[in-house]
């Protein structure tokens, strides 16, 4: 651990695995809290009384209804069900219009499109708000001038009008709520209702769940397929793992793919993934010391400065990943590679709301 001094902030820079479970247990005083009352006004424009319940003990209800909401059972089904379904929109239109035609996509453009499209049917229902183009275009404005929201510098007022339109758009939205919205999306509403967040902050609160939503899914999702693509060999090697492993049916009864399997059967198509968010990955997790902590019995902390936790030095750590890194991405079968948890922070060292969803949607595409 090494500190970085910006002017009176002090940045404690923690680079190794070994120090992440001892700052996972130091919670209470290395804590994610503050960051997440932060957000709540620089993204959800918070009023005063909404901050105030964001930095108290009901944040940790707050969390537990985001586990609820993603348990493992029905309501998750359902939800898993409903992206898929028009996740394949999305990819049959892909298809060439003609035989041995050829169809050509933005990657990018494409990804986050789909993605967008697929996550909100799930989460907000078949119905959702971002089908209109108008609230897509908004949604992605927005977050592109997050950055300048942070630091009170959108001058122009843009980033903050595209932001409206989003919050426009939820406020319509849950004064009907659709009979297929997910169960995260309502035990997020009970969890704010109980706490007696008044309603149009809670739909602006709302609106701010796409950006937990779509956020990593999106880039893991662009580099997975680009990683994929760009090695032709590892690609046909792929393919027949998927066919032989997770795909049943012909062209008479339909295809179906198990997506349990892509996670249990296909280790080389799971390892593509797991790889590629490791070697792509570039947050830095952060905690606020908010009181005075030794950690490890040698690093004093101290409080009103900040933890942060790069995620390269532990992904390409030569020590955990025995194959220096290279242009190839190294398959690593779980069955012979295992690896310390605190190795791999793909999903971050909190608790992250999507973690037990994170996988196979992503994997259906």
């Amino acid at each position: 651990m090494y500190t970085v001094a910006i002017f009176n902030t002090k940045l404690y820079i923690a680079k190794t695995s070994r120090l992440i479970p001892l700052i996972q247990k130091t919670s209470k005083t290395l804590s994610f809290r503050p960051f997440m009352q932060t957000a709540a006004k620089l993204m959800g424009d918070a009023k005063p009384e909404t901050f105030e319940v964001f930095g108290t003990e009901w944040v940790d209800s707050f969390s537990h209804a985001h586990k609820n909401g993603l348990a493992t059972g029905p309501f998750l089904d359902e939800q898993n069900l409903r992206m898929g379904d028009r996740a394949l929109i999305d990819i049959e239109q892909l298809l060439p219009k003609e035989k041995d035609g050829v169809s050509k996509i933005n990657l990018l453009e494409w990804a986050q499109y789909a993605v967008v499209q697929a996550s909100a049917c799930g989460i907000f229902g078949v119905e959702h708000p971002f089908l209109d183009p108008k609230v897509d275009q908004a949604f992605w404005k927005w977050q592109s001038y997050l950055p300048l929201h942070m630091l009170n510098l959108d001058i122009t007022g843009k980033g903050y009008a595209a932001r409206q339109i989003v919050f426009d758009a939820f406020r319509k939205y849950n004064k009907n709520l659709p009979s297929d919205v997910s169960f995260i999306y309502k035990e997020r509403l009970r969890s704010m209702q109980e706490a007696g967040i008044d309603e149009d902050d809670i739909c602006k609160q709302q609106a701010t769940f796409g950006t937990a939503a779509f956020a990593n899914t999106v880039p893991i999702m662009y580099w997975t397929i680009h990683e994929l693509f760009s090695r032709p060999d590892l690609l046909e090697e792929v393919r027949k793992e998927v066919i032989e492993q997770a795909v049943s049916g012909d062209k008479e009864s339909g295809f179906k793919v198990d997506v349990a399997a892509l996670k249990t059967k296909c280790l080389l198509t799971l390892s593509v993934f797991q790889e590629t968010q490791r070697l792509r990955h570039v947050h830095a997790n952060i905690r606020k010391v908010t009181e005075d902590t030794l950690l490890d019995g040698k690093y004093l902390l101290k409080a009103g400065h900040y933890v942060m936790m790069p995620v390269q030095p532990v992904h390409t750590n030569t020590s955990t990943w025995a194959q220096p890194l290279t242009n190839s991405i190294h398959i690593a079968s779980p069955k012979t590679h295992q690896i310390e948890r605190q190795a791999v922070l793909s999903h971050g060292v909190h608790r992250l709301i999507f973690a037990q969803r994170a996988s196979s949607p992503r994997l259906r595409f």
